[in-house]
């Protein structure tokens, strides 16, 4: 996880949360260092000498520590005090971690070292130096947060017991990309001026080196392998058997449970062939892995898998697995981890949606994992087929109006939702001389550099077929927005990776289908049969992804992909919308 950037990794209930997390992926892509980084790797270093890991500090438990609370975040750089460090950390103490993680060398991380070091705590540290991207953009912010993890460790050498350079900057999806050329360079740097190990924290895929990722030169500049394992996030992209639907409904939570372990077994397996294959002899951490207690709104499978229950038995099972049945058996690093950082200490509320992965809530709480309170393992989540979709079979069928359903009517249960993680979009209630009773939304976006959009969700998904080859999409607008904009709705179960989207997008200048940015209110009316040529599999989900009007999980979506529309960037215009229906 990256614990400087606010995944969505936004999070509506677990199904429909993955039409956001869909909206998010359209703007991440690919990151392919070696496609936009041809230059030949260096030479590995002459004078590399294997630094060892002491056996006596890597079997503590280990865990990944970010103390921020409510109001708190390192992007407004509002930290942590240290007496709420000091409480944090004699919490850890006291459930027996002995070992934490650390991100960064800002104010968060000299404080915590600081703490440790004024109340002689039982506590080591793997220091990270942050890395914020390529070293030709990012060169300054890079070479700050090494200089000062170069200091940290070298004051605090009975602290600090490694140091972490970048954090998943390698992994083809990564916010901070840093080509491999770079992180070379970064690694010698550190390395050429402490006598700690140093190490990169990165997801599993760079450090198999698999089918696009030059980076064994990398992984021969360091001490050891520090990986991130997510079964709970990767179950949301198939990439293991999470469903379990062949196992009987009572046993099928556990049968998931044990898939997750066995993933990250795999995922230690496919690095360590991957290391022995290239001749790399370096043990092999677990520098992440975790799980959420409350589902994730960007990731369809979550609603089946994010539980206190999960949650609970995911962390017992990897801690067995990390150190021994009795927790007195740690790995060597070469047949087992030889430690885990497991991700996280606390909640932080900062992340929105990417958060309630802590073992201690935000108010420090011993969540479930701890307490053993609350529940029961008949509690726990697992996969259940999402019954069949309710069909509308009136004439017209209500997303957003005052008057109450007549006759041939029937009104959606709607909420809205604006994609990544709520940031994109507003909404608000507009009473000023609506088209239809007494109220109007209000949408007002927030774009990121690729845009923004918003959507009227259903937690059940409605099954419009009726509607397909003869019903139109309608509502009022009035706005003043630059240029086109897209109009439509989602259908498919992204946690089957058949999501789809069917958006159309319309132009002002040409009046499409009523549609007018002249500050006055218009009726727009699209037929379905217009917009649904347009559908195409969403970003992440399987290619064979069709419309399916069996389906429909974003009843409307209005958004400006700038992609899509040509338009210029960073309108923040509003747009208001009233009577929003689809009709037959």
């Amino acid at each position: 996880m990256n614990p400087l950037k606010k995944t969505t990794k936004k999070r509506a209930s677990g199904l429909i949360a993955g039409v956001l997390m869909i909206s998010l992926l359209l703007i991440l892509g690919s990151c392919n260092f070696v496609d936009e980084d041809p230059d030949p790797q260096p030479n590995p270093d002459p004078d590399f000498t294997l630094r060892p890991l002491d056996d006596a500090i890597w079997a503590r438990k280990a865990i990944a520590y970010s103390g921020y609370r409510t109001g708190q975040s390192p992007g407004e750089k509002i930290y942590p005090s240290e007496a709420q460090i000091l409480e944090d950390l004699n919490l850890l103490v006291s459930e027996g971690f002995g070992l934490i993680r650390l991100y960064d060398t800002s104010t968060h991380g000299q404080r915590t070292i600081k703490v440790i070091k004024d109340n002689s705590l039982d506590l080591k540290v793997m220091l990270g130096a942050y890395l914020y991207g390529a070293d030709a953009t990012y060169g300054s912010q890079n070479q700050a947060q090494i200089d000062e993890a170069v200091r940290l460790a070298n004051e605090n050498k009975d602290i600090v017991v490694a140091v972490s350079v970048g954090n998943e900057v390698l992994v083809d999806w990564s916010f901070v990309a840093v080509p491999p050329k770079d992180m070379v360079a970064y690694i010698r740097d550190v390395r050429g001026r402490i006598t700690q190990p140093v190490t990169v924290n990165d997801n599993y895929a760079p450090y198999a080196m698999g089918s696009g990722y030059d980076t064994a030169q990398v992984w021969r500049e360091v001490d050891f392998a520090a990986i991130h394992t997510y079964a709970y996030w990767d179950a949301g992209y198939n990439l293991w058997q999470w469903r379990q639907e062949t196992v009987a409904e009572a046993e099928r939570a556990d049968a998931m449970m044990d898939a997750a372990l066995a993933y990250a077994k795999a995922n230690f397996t496919a690095v360590r062939s991957a290391l022995d294959d290239a001749g790399i002899d370096i043990p092999i951490v677990i520098g992440e892995t975790g799980w959420q207690s409350v589902p994730s709104a960007t990731v369809g499978s979550a609603q089946y898998t994010a539980h206190p229950v999960n949650h609970a038995r995911y962390f017992t099972d990897m801690m067995a697995w990390a150190y021994g049945a009795a927790g007195s058996s740690p790995g060597d690093g070469f047949t087992r981890p030889k430690g885990m950082f497991y991700f996280e200490a606390f909640d932080e509320p900062w992340k929105q949606a990417d958060d309630n992965w802590g073992l201690w809530n935000v108010s420090r709480e011993e969540k479930y994992v701890l307490s053993g309170s609350g529940y029961t393992d008949a509690d726990a989540v697992y996969y259940n087929p999402p019954a069949d979709a309710a069909k509308i079979t009136a004439d017209t069928f209500i997303l957003h109006r005052d008057a109450e359903a007549a006759d041939g009517e029937v009104a959606s249960s709607n909420t809205w939702n604006a994609w990544e993680n709520g940031t994109t979009a507003s909404v608000a209630t507009g009473e000023t001389n609506p088209p239809e009773g007494a109220t109007f939304a209000i949408i007002t976006p927030t774009p990121k550099v690729w845009g923004w959009g918003m959507t009227l969700s259903v937690t059940d998904p409605v099954d419009l077929s009726d509607f397909e080859a003869a019903g139109t999409l309608n509502f009022s607008v009035k706005t003043d927005y630059p240029g086109k904009i897209e109009v439509g709705f989602f259908t498919g179960n992204t946690s089957d990776q058949m999501g789809v989207d069917v958006y159309l997008t319309i132009d002002p200048a040409s009046n499409s289908y009523g549609y007018a940015n002249d500050n006055v209110w218009h009726a727009v009316s699209i037929p379905i049969s217009d917009i649904v040529p347009s559908a195409a599999p969403a970003y992440g989900q399987d290619a064979s992804a069709t419309i399916n009007m069996e389906q429909v999980f974003a009843t409307f979506v209005i958004a400006d992909r700038y992609a899509t529309t040509g338009n210029s960037a960073g309108a923040t215009n509003s747009i208001s919308l009233d009577n929003i229906r689809w009709e037959k």
